[in-house]
């Protein structure tokens, strides 16, 4: 349990540490730049409370019907946490659209630093969506205790394309703010298209047999 715990852990920092990262690069494109990344960031965070929760909700069911011996079940539950996270995710994008002229008025009252966030919310909002199913194959990965798939397949995402996509679009390419997001948003992409074949391969029979021997090895401990 605690080595899970620990890749569970690594999964979760891998992310955040990715969006720290971006807010230095955004830093280094000016003050303006730096308090629109902040704040842009600040409302990705609270929009992905929603999906996060869908996230946790199906990793703690799925481990408990893995455990219970009920693959069909589990396999059931994923399916509906991912059509929950992809309508929901759509509704959210939609409404980060449809007020996008009055999220900046929320969080500033600075017009340079608005007008950024204005001309960037398209692309956190398609991020959003993409983020949100992401997110709920991160927690059908967690039910299925395969933390260490998950950690590798977003470190390998964040690290290895997304921040180097965000460094030649912003800087390179002259894109600024909307090349972070452009980059990052490249590799969520790549996150959740990866997380969701492996979900898809997953032998859920086997997964009920290791939730045994997990546990067999918890009560003889």
């Amino acid at each position: 349990m605690a080595r899970i715990a620990l890749q569970a852990c690594l999964m979760v920092e891998v992310e955040c540490i990715g969006f720290e990262v971006l807010t230095v690069l955004a830093g280094l494109e000016g003050t303006t730049e730096l308090c629109a990344q902040t704040l842009l960031v600040t409302l990705c965070g609270f929009i992905f409370k929603v999906p996060f929760s869908i996230g946790i909700a199906a990793s703690t069911q799925i481990a408990d019907l893995l455990g219970s011996g009920s693959p069909s079940e589990a396999k059931y539950v994923a399916r509906l946490g991912l059509v929950l996270a992809g309508g929901i995710g759509s509704v959210i994008l939609l409404l980060v659209l449809f007020f996008r002229k009055q999220i900046p008025a929320i969080f500033t009252s600075e017009e340079e630093v608005a007008g950024l966030m204005l001309i960037t919310i398209p692309l956190v909002a398609v991020f959003t969506l993409i983020d949100a199913i992401a997110g709920v194959f991160t927690g059908i990965i967690r039910g299925t205790g395969k933390h260490y798939i998950g950690a590798l397949i977003q470190a390998v995402g964040y690290y290895a394309i997304g921040l180097p996509c965000s460094i030649v679009t912003a800087f390179t390419l002259g894109w600024h703010l909307d090349g972070l997001w452009a980059g990052i948003s490249i590799a969520m992409f790549i996150i959740c298209v990866s997380q969701g074949f492996y979900v898809f391969i997953l032998d859920w029979d086997k997964l009920v047999e290791e939730a045994k021997s997990r546990n067999a090895l918890d009560s003889e401990s």
